[in-house]
């Protein structure tokens, strides 16, 4: 019995590492693929300009990615072969938030592929990747009419809790001027000050 057990476990293990050593999951035959037109730069600047119209958007002009849509240009894009990122275009994530590109003719499809491994010693990406710097923008616009809060005036780790009685207090307190809500149950009503 154990041993079924530890052969079942070791048949678990491996499915497990072999899932994570291609790039999303792409078949093994995706990564013998190899691209036609590695190192051409006429493929890699048509790979530019729709890199620039369909792929810019989600994940950033350089390849430095954007809020939570990774970057290309450093990562895991640069360490697969290009026949998993191939088919990667090709067949998308929906789940993942990623379209499928298989609508793009094969040779689009390769010259992204061409142009995303260029990016890889790319001056820009590297310093658009590594940008930590964060500039506050100031404003001197007023602040917002109750019950709304502005983020500026708020202390970072402070909190206040919310309660029936403070959205009730907020809402009504601009709208019946002059009237107070009694303290004790939220549910109270107003009366004249």
């Amino acid at each position: 019995m154990v041993t079924v057990f530890l052969i079942l476990c070791l048949f678990v293990a491996w499915r497990v590492v072999a899932q994570d050593a291609h790039f999303h999951n792409a078949p093994v035959s995706s990564s013998q693929q190899k691209n036609p037109y590695a190192g051409q730069s006429a493929a890699e600047a048509a790979g530019g300009k729709l890199y620039a119209t369909d792929c810019a958007s989600c994940h950033g002009a350089a390849g430095q990615g954007t809020g939570n849509i990774p970057p290309v240009a450093i990562g895991p894009t640069q360490a697969a072969p290009d026949g998993e990122i191939f088919w990667f275009i090709t067949t998308g994530s929906v789940a993942n938030g990623m379209p499928a590109w298989g609508s793009l003719s094969e040779e689009q499809r390769w010259q992204l592929v061409t142009f995303l491994k260029s990016l890889k010693n790319s001056p820009a990406a590297t310093a658009a990747a590594n940008e930590k710097e964060f500039t506050p923008v100031t404003t001197t616009a007023p602040p917002p009419a109750a019950p709304f809060v502005d983020f500026r005036f708020e202390a970072p780790g402070h909190s206040r809790k919310i309660t029936l009685t403070t959205v009730l207090r907020s809402w009504l307190a601009p709208r019946m001027p002059g009237r107070k809500l009694l303290p004790g149950s939220p549910y109270s009503f107003m009366r004249p000050i």
